[in-house]
């Protein structure tokens, strides 16, 4: 269960509020979630956490102390958030930490995406990419990518990851189940009916 959104008690309320809206309001309008449904969008964000820190100069917020942002099928929880905009106000990089950070999203047509790593890294610029970095896990369905960092780059549908000296990636991919077995789930299924 989410906690009510932040409650500010900082004098120059009214220019953290601006600044707070204009974050919201960009994350919104130029923020593309990896596979995302259509719909997320276009759904508004919510993020609690126990503190925030504003910095209206550096373009910076810093959410900390159990944080949970979502947006439609996007979730991300950790023990700090740090959201960085440009000098224009455009949304460039979101960090969450834990022990694990977490991600999970439900692509459009597909199965839904569970990530957890002690970072979790999405850029926003021209080569949108998320990153995983340490003690990272990545599954889709049965499919699950394990190692020190996976880096998924969203125009390219590329999936890269590595690890450390001496420890290898791991990646287990589920075989798809054939035609056969699907019409044969179907025909069960109808019969049941």
């Amino acid at each position: 269960m989410l906690k009510p959104i932040l409650h500010l008690k900082i004098s120059g309320m009214y220019k953290s509020l601006i600044f707070i809206a204009s974050v919201f309001l960009v994350l919104a309008l130029h923020a593309k979630p990896l596979y995302a449904l259509s719909t997320d969008s276009e759904q508004p964000i919510e993020i609690s956490a126990d503190k925030v820190q504003i910095d209206n100069i550096k373009g910076q917020s810093i959410y900390s102390g159990n944080v949970e942002l979502s947006q439609g099928s996007l979730h991300i929880t950790g023990s700090k958030l740090i959201v960085k905009t440009s000098a224009s106000g455009e949304l460039t990089r979101a960090d969450a930490y834990g022990l694990p950070a977490t991600l999970t999203q439900q692509p459009e047509n597909k199965e839904l995406i569970d990530a957890e790593a002690e970072h979790i890294v999405i850029t926003y610029d021209n080569d949108q990419e998320v990153i995983l970095n340490t003690k990272a896990m990545l599954t889709q369905g049965a499919n699950k990518f394990f190692g020190d960092k996976i880096r998924y780059i969203v125009a390219t549908d590329q999936v890269i990851a590595d690890s450390q000296k001496n420890k290898r990636v791991k990646v287990v991919i589920s075989p798809q189940p054939s035609k056969q077995d699907q019409n044969n789930n179907t025909k069960t299924t109808e019969e049941d009916q």
